[in-house]
């Protein structure tokens, strides 16, 4: 079920919005993860999931090869069919 629309995941580059644009994405969709952290996205285009996930790494390649990205350019809103807005979790020092 592949789609031209854009999905934006704003917060996408964290512990609940990774997985879920990386989900929509391997699916077939056109997903931009936008996120405030330049860190967090700089792992992500490299290919390194920035939190502890297992299987993180080689799901986000797969992502990576079917056209996701990750920025932190709010321009990418205004062409979005649709926008995921994801919350921070304050779970603790090792699990934000």
């Amino acid at each position: 079920m592949a789609t031209e629309r854009k999905i934006v995941v704003m917060g996408g580059c964290g512990r609940v919005g990774l997985p879920l644009a990386l989900n929509l994405s391997v699916a077939g969709f056109n997903v931009v993860s936008v996120d405030v952290s330049k860190t967090s996205i700089a792992k992500v285009m490299a290919g390194t999931f920035p939190c502890e996930e297992i299987n993180g790494d080689r799901y986000l390649r797969v992502a990576l090869e079917k056209g996701y990205r990750a920025t932190d350019d709010p321009a990418e809103y205004k062409d979005a069919s649709v926008v995921v807005i994801i919350t921070g979790m304050n779970v603790g020092e090792w699990f934000n």
